[in-house]
């Protein structure tokens, strides 16, 4: 009996520890579709900060953000990239704007607290590489994302986008970011 215990615990043990490194906690890099899954319902996959995960548009709680591709009336085009959120408030502010990773991850780096509380809209509008991007979530704690890449283009007759973004979540509801490790 003690010997399947310790067994129980010790498989435990590393499924626990296996989580917590899928899991990227209050920052990471993550990588947004917009593609659908299912038969119907269908559903896409955004990321929730609070859980740290990737969870399914249908889940409950659902994803802060998910992206979308906005096409050409004859859906032969993707015009524009953007980050969506169906909490019903405006959540994202356009922070800055950069030439180069390098530029972007320095400020990104730096921006340790969100000084504007005004300016934010309904959805990140046309993402492009190296924005910085403050969104505040449903209970008001803020995330600052650094957007790496955007992918737009029609993919099997429909539009598809896709981004790559590193981000950090204020978990506690303050303005201030913590200070990136060096």
């Amino acid at each position: 009996m003690r010997n399947i215990l310790l067994i129980t615990l010790l498989v435990l043990g590393v499924t626990v520890s296996c989580n917590k490194e899928k899991n990227p906690g209050n920052s990471g890099e993550i990588t947004l579709t917009s593609e659908l899954y299912g038969t119907g319902p269908y559903y896409a996959m955004g990321y929730n900060f609070a859980l740290g995960k990737m969870v399914k548009t249908l889940d409950h709680p659902g994803p802060d953000i998910t992206i979308l591709a906005e096409s050409s009336p004859d859906n032969t085009v993707v015009k524009s990239a953007y980050l969506s959120s169906d909490n019903l408030n405006n959540s994202f502010s356009l922070t800055a704007s950069f030439n180069s990773l390098n530029e972007a991850e320095n400020f990104f780096n730096k921006y340790t607290e969100v000084i504007d509380s005004s300016g934010y809209q309904g959805i990140a509008a046309d993402i492009q590489p190296y924005q910085i991007w403050t969104f505040r979530t449903s209970d008001t704690k803020y995330v600052k994302m650094l957007i790496k890449s955007v992918k737009k283009e029609i993919r099997d007759d429909f539009p598809y986008a896709e981004t790559t973004l590193q981000f950090v979540y204020q978990p506690d509801g303050s303005r201030t970011f913590p200070m990136p490790v060096e």
